[in-house]
C-alpha cells in the first residue's frame, strides 16, 4: 500500500507518494462508480439535497488540497472518484433518521453507521474502495466500521477523513450551526495524532489559511 512521506521541514507539504512494487495509480478507475452516483443524485435530489451537496464539496475541496500538495493527476482523479463515492451508502438509509434535527438513538446511529459499507458497487480501484469503507476509522483505533488502526487505514482515506469531517463542521447541518473557522480547526486539531494523521492535518489548515478566499465550500 501507497504511504505518504512525511513532510519536508518548515514546508506544509507532502512531497509525494512512495508507492509499493503494485501502484495504486495504475489501478483503472471506472467511471460506473460515477455513473451510478449521477443516478442516485437524480433520484434523490429531494431527500438527500445535504449528502449531495457535502459529496460534491468534498470531491472539490479534496481534490484542491491534493493540487496544493503536489500530487499528480492520476492521484487527484483517483482522489476526487472516492470523495465522490464515499457517502453512497446514505442513499440506503432514511432520510427521517439521516437528517433528524434531534439526538438519534444508539440504534439510528447503528444504522447511520452502516452507509460505509453498504450501497457499493464493483470497485476496480481499491484504493476507492478504501476511502468508501474507511473514511470514518481513525489512528486510534476509535472509528468505524472496522476499528482499524494507523497503517491500517489507507492513506488516501486518512485524506478523505480530514476533509469529510472539515466540511461537515464548517457547513449548517439540520442537526447544528455551521461552526466558525476558528471552531473547526480547534476541535480537529484537538484530534491531531488520534483520529487525524498529524501530517495532512497540519498540511491542510496550511492549504485553508492559504486558499481560503479562493475556495467556494
Amino acid at each position: 500500500m501507497g504511504k505518504l512521506n512525511e513532510m519536508t521541514p518548515g514546508k506544509h507539504r507532502i512531497q509525494k507518494i512512495k508507492l509499493e512494487e503494485v501502484s495504486m495509480m495504475k489501478q483503472p478507475v471506472s467511471i460506473m462508480p460515477l455513473v451510478k452516483m449521477s443516478l442516485l443524485f437524480f433520484a434523490h435530489q429531494e431527500d438527500h439535497q445535504e449528502t449531495i451537496q457535502h459529496t460534491l464539496r468534498c470531491t472539490k475541496l479534496i481534490g484542491a488540497f491534493g493540487s496544493y500538495l503536489g500530487l499528480g493527476q492520476e492521484t487527484i482523479r483517483v482522489l476526487e472518484q472516492g470523495a465522490m463515492v464515499h457517502d453512497m451508502g446514505k442513499f440506503l438509509i432514511p432520510a427521517e433518521v439521516l437528517y433528524s434535527p434531534r439526538k438519534l438513538t444508539e440504534e439510528e446511529f447503528a444504522l447511520v453507521k452502516t452507509h460505509t459499507l453498504i450501497g457499493d458497487v464493483d470497485f476496480d480501484n481499491k484504493a476507492i474502495q478504501a476511502m468508501k469503507e474507511q473514511h470514518h476509522e481513525a489512528l486510534d483505533g476509535s472509528g468505524y466500521p472496522m476499528g482499524l488502526t494507523e497503517d491500517e487505514i489507507h492513506p488516501y482515506a486518512q485524506l478523505l477523513a480530514i476533509v469529510d469531517v472539515y466540511d461537515a463542521l464548517i457547513q449548517p447541518r439540520s442537526y447544528k450551526k455551521a461552526w466558525t473557522q476558528e471552531e473547526v480547526r480547534s476541535e480537529m486539531m484537538s484530534h491531531r495524532g488520534k483520529k487525524f494523521n498529524p501530517h495532512m492535518l497540519d498540511s491542510f489548515f496550511a492549504f485553508i489559511e492559504e486558499n481560503y478566499n479562493q475556495i467556494a465550500i
